[in-house]
């Protein structure tokens, strides 16, 4: 197998021949590479996906990292390595408003943004807020909290980054103000929940972003993830993928999505 602008794989081990295969032509371009420990699959993996594509071409290039092996690799070619151990001074702010959005301020894009984001917070915080029903009233009480920040960030002319503190702080304002107990009860218990991620030891996405997320090359480090945060972490991670993609997209960028150590991943139903 030998195909005009591809990239080498290694070498059929019956023809003996090189493999050198272009996985953009393809229909389905997904691969997997599987061996046994101590096999050498995340070398090759180092070597022929990831190495050689970013030499090669101009794709995005973001890879899941449960292991943090990819660290020196991604170093090497000027990647972002993002380690997500609690206070590791990495910040990521999720709720981040688009350069192209804020010179635009085009009202569909930003309500589709604005949208996305709630769905992001949504989803963030149902997976912290464990052992409580996440229902519909949460909901609607996150909807209105992060209409009601957004607004005021495009209030002025200058517009002001969100943060998640930004997000608790109004849910916050809406508990005192509220007239019903039961509203409170709910917010109460929101406002409590996201506490550790905007001022405790997981506030690695309640800060502005101090690193390159727009990076063509990002690694996702999650060794030291701790368990309880593995779920918002890894919504977090793919709110940021599908944001990627869709601006990729937009511009007929390819992204590849590489994920070393599958199994540690599928593991979680959460990231499965």
């Amino acid at each position: 197998l030998i195909e005009q602008n591809g990239i080498f794989y290694g070498i059929n081990m019956t023809t003996k021949n090189p493999v050198f295969a272009d996985r953009k032509s393809l229909t389905s371009p997904h691969g997997m590479i599987v061996g046994h420990t101590g096999g050498g699959k995340s070398f090759l993996l180092k070597l022929t996906g990831i190495s050689q594509t970013l030499l090669s071409c101009d794709d995005d290039m973001t890879c899941i990292d449960p292991q943090n092996e990819l660290y020196s690799l991604c170093m090497t070619h000027g990647g972002q390595f993002l380690d997500f151990t609690p206070k590791s001074d990495i910040h990521i702010n999720p709720m981040e408003i688009p350069q192209d959005i804020i010179k635009s301020r085009d009202k569909a894009a930003t309500e589709h943004f604005v949208a996305g984001v709630t769905d992001w917070l949504n989803s963030f915080c149902a997976a912290v807020m464990r052992g409580i029903n996440y229902t519909q009233e949460y909901h609607s009480f996150m909807g209105r909290a992060a209409r009601t920040v957004y607004e005021r960030c495009f209030a002025g002319r200058k517009v002001k980054q969100p943060t998640l503190k930004d997000i608790r702080k109004e849910l916050i304002r809406m508990e005192k103000t509220s007239d019903h107990q039961a509203d409170k009860d709910i917010l109460h218990r929101i406002v409590n929940s996201l506490e550790d991620y905007t001022d405790g030891a997981y506030d690695m996405f309640a800060y502005p972003s101090n690193c390159d997320i727009n990076n063509r090359f990002v690694v996702f480090g999650l060794k030291s993830v701790p368990e309880d945060l593995w779920e918002p972490v890894m919504i977090t991670i793919m709110f940021f993928l599908t944001n990627r993609m869709e601006y990729n997209q937009k511009i007929q960028r390819a992204t590849r999505l590489v994920i070393d150590e599958t199994q540690l991943v599928t593991s979680r139903p959460g990231s499965a």
